[in-house]
């Protein structure tokens, strides 16, 4: 979501501790999202239509993990945007926003307490909810002609209960446009994916999962730009307080430590 070289990803050793690992977090939120929804986009054109196949079971399974770090991302990051201070409109309107991810996660926190009342729930999807995404072949999109055509696929695991719903499809047209693709470089040949969207427990609580990533991204863009400037001049006006120098606090804090052991079996030896 960041580049290697932004702000946040090379954070000074003068902020405090707190300040630090709630940085640490957020941009961990982010990375997390970013991967998993690149995942998801791999795999979606990967498989095509076959996804459904009982031989990609397993393939389902890991579109479900990455769709529930996704939530879990999310909620963490509302709480970590709340603890660094970021108030930019941009952030209240994401806190306010991904409510649903909260309520994503402590509904699948609580779901052992909840047995009975799940199991009688009218329109709910199956236990870990359903994924649906739209799915647009080469022969489907020409640029001069634009999208003519695609396919929806919605995907779920685990069992469907009576009462319970495959879940709201998703729209290719929502919004009035095929927008998940608007940022793609035009290429032939290219099969196209998006409009990601998970629903679990109820269908209030629909998490559109390309706009959780475009928002994110958009937070984690602005905070970067006020860090970048608020914090030198912070630790600036504490070195001068502090007759502490600059150079020593701006320094960029040790990160993304990793080690490499070679060890060797041999004859054991005893010493007393």
């Amino acid at each position: 979501m960041l580049a290697a070289d932004a702000f946040l990803r090379r954070l000074p050793k003068g902020l405090q501790p707190t300040q630090l690992l709630a940085f640490e977090g957020l941009l961990y939120c982010g990375d997390a999202v970013d991967a998993s929804y690149s995942a998801m986009r791999g795999l979606a054109p990967a498989h095509g239509d076959a996804i459904r196949n009982p031989e990609n079971r397993v393939s389902r399974i890991h579109m479900f993990v990455h769709a529930w770090t996704i939530v879990d991302s999310l909620h963490i990051a509302r709480d970590l945007v709340k603890a660094v201070g970021f108030n930019a409109k941009i952030a209240k309107s994401f806190i306010e926003k991904y409510e649903v991810a909260t309520n994503l996660r402590n509904k699948m926190d609580h779901v052992s307490d909840n047995l009975k009342n799940l199991a009688e729930k009218k329109g709910a999807p199956p236990l870990q909810g359903a994924i649906s995404y739209t799915y647009i072949l080469p022969e489907d999109w020409t640029v001069e002609s634009g999208i003519t055509g695609g396919r929806v696929i919605g995907i779920s695991v685990g069992h469907i209960r009576g009462k319970s719903t495959v879940s709201v499809l998703s729209n290719p047209l929502d919004g009035g446009n095929f927008g998940p693709w608007d940022h793609e470089e035009p290429k032939f040949g290219r099969t196209l994916v998006g409009g990601f969207q998970l629903m679990a427990f109820a269908e209030s609580l629909l998490l559109k999962i390309d706009e959780a990533v475009n928002d994110l991204t958009g937070v984690l863009t602005e905070l970067n730009m006020a860090a970048s400037q608020q914090i030198p001049a912070q630790l600036e006006k504490y070195a001068e307080e502090n007759g502490l120098a600059i150079e020593d606090l701006m320094a960029t804090a040790p990160a993304d430590l990793n080690t490499y052991v070679v060890f060797k079996t041999g004859e054991s030896r005893q010493e007393t």
